[in-house]
């Protein structure tokens, strides 16, 4: 009886590590919601917005509980997010394919450059469901003047904890985490650019 029992137990177990190594890939899509206005008004800037290759390609892909969980627009949907925000806080936000000081004779007419990248992004599964998703984006955010000199360089932490819901979906709770991160952290990041001092003086001197 014993040896019956020691048996299915061996059985049992092989099968269950047949199945995580054999695991199913998810694509989980980023969709965060537009972001709120943070200022009574707009500020009276113009600034453009930096947007490197490495944000543009930023996606994550790892495995939990041995499936695959892929976020291949992760750096596309930062990068929108923060493209909205910067248009809510700023008189006007435009995207430049480089960083301060300008080439002579370029048409610029931005009074300073943001450029936020992602440092790192972290997810799990929870066992159930019905648990949270944890989900955590960390930005750095850089602001330069025009003369290239940076005014600003801060980190931000965005936190998405999405409790999950049951659904036939397995994307669908981890990207509501996800994409909550997205808002959390560029929210976070335009309420830096406000409040800095030198982002201010920058204002008056306009």
């Amino acid at each position: 009886m014993k040896t019956f029992q020691r048996n299915s137990i061996l059985i049992a177990l092989f099968l269950l590590a047949i199945a995580l190594s054999s695991g199913c890939a998810h694509t989980v899509l980023v969709a965060p919601n537009p972001p709120a206005q943070i200022t009574a008004g707009r500020s009276a800037l113009d600034v453009g917005l930096y947007i490197s290759e490495e944000l543009k390609n930023y996606q994550v892909s790892e495995k939990k509980w041995g499936d695959k969980w892929n976020y291949p627009n992760l750096g596309q949907a930062s990068a929108t997010q923060f493209l909205l925000a910067l248009g809510m806080t700023f008189h006007s936000v435009e995207f430049v394919d480089s960083k301060p000081p300008f080439s002579s004779g370029k048409d610029i007419t931005v009074h300073a450059v943001v450029e936020p990248t992602i440092e790192k992004f972290v997810f799990d599964i929870p066992l159930t469901k019905f648990q949270v998703y944890p989900a955590r984006v960390h930005y750095k955010i850089i602001v330069y003047d025009v003369a290239g000199n940076i005014i600003l360089e801060e980190a931000v932490e965005g936190i998405g904890d999405t409790k999950g819901h049951a659904g036939f979906d397995f994307a669908e709770n981890p990207s509501s985490s996800a994409s909550k991160a997205v808002e959390d952290g560029v929210q976070k990041a335009m309420k830096v650019i406000v409040n800095s001092k030198k982002i201010q003086k920058l204002k008056k001197k306009q």
